[in-house]
């Protein structure tokens, strides 16, 4: 479950109204760094590389504007698909979660978040879970 699933989870559990969740995911995604800034951080890019890959995807047609930086890095040859996926773990990690938003705006406290937070990690089965749930093919 990922982070649409969370904020699910808070609206059923009565935490926050959808609209109060919205508004956190808004708050929450204006607040992610873009992959090109982030790359142009860690040193990945260079800003020449990073505007000429957003001058590509912005570039002759409508359809290039909602082309992801990732995708066109990579049709460019400017990053490879693993350091793209590492630059999303990247930002993934450093974008904080979803419940900070809403103690920011008081719908929540702390408290509540964290326990929110817990109540839902446990309810979800983690990945190695699922990876051990699913058979595997027998090998000759």
């Amino acid at each position: 479950m990922g982070m649409r699933d969370f904020a699910s989870f808070i609206v059923e559990r009565g935490a926050a109204t959808h609209g109060e969740v919205l508004a956190a995911i808004d708050q929450q995604l204006r607040s992610r760094l873009t992959i090109g800034r982030l790359a142009l951080q860690l040193g990945v890019l260079d800003a020449s590389k990073v505007f000429a890959i957003l001058a590509k995807q912005t570039r002759n047609s409508p359809e290039n504007a909602k082309r992801r930086f990732g995708e066109v890095a990579i049709e460019m040859k400017i990053l490879t698909p693993q350091q793209v996926d590492e630059l999303l773990l990247e930002q993934r990690k450093r974008t904080p979660p979803l419940e900070s938003f809403l103690v920011r705006a008081a719908v929540i406290d702390g408290a509540r978040a964290k326990e929110l937070r817990e109540e839902f990690e446990r309810a979800t089965p983690s990945s190695s879970q699922i990876r051990a749930a699913v058979p595997r093919a027998k090998t000759a």
